[in-house]
């Protein structure tokens, strides 16, 4: 009956690794985003993959689709979204922000990044 030992009969840790824990062997990364985003601006929605995109005030777009598809991307500006665009059966998505500057996001990778930002100078997108 070996799983009636007493802790006596135990070994004490003798081999207890004496290595303490710092500041940096921690990063601070967001792990869940849940509920409607805050302060939506723009949405926009591809029939073919089922997606919906939602931009927000600040900065970022939240993709929400079949179950197990949430992503959030943010603009590297912070500035509020004007304008979300599906590229239909080409896996990419355009975003406008207040800030005049025009984005290609490619989504066909796990993690959504741009693939080309178009800022511009003199014209004013409007929707």
């Amino acid at each position: 009956m070996n799983w009636f030992r007493s802790t006596k009969d135990t070994p004490k840790a003798e081999n207890a690794i004496g290595e303490t824990l710092h500041g940096e062997h921690f990063q601070i990364a967001k792990i869940v985003c849940h509920g409607f985003p805050h302060g939506p601006t723009a949405l926009a929605f591809d029939p073919v993959q089922n997606l919906l995109a939602i931009g927000t005030k600040s900065g970022s777009i939240r993709i929400i689709g079949r179950p197990g598809v949430d992503r959030h991307i943010q603009h590297d500006t912070g500035v509020a979204i004007v304008q979300i665009l599906f590229l239909i059966n080409e896996g990419a998505l355009i975003s406008v922000s207040t800030d005049d500057v025009l984005c290609l996001w490619s989504l066909r990778q796990r993690k959504p990044e741009i693939i080309h930002a178009l800022k511009f100078q003199k014209e004013r997108i409007t929707n």
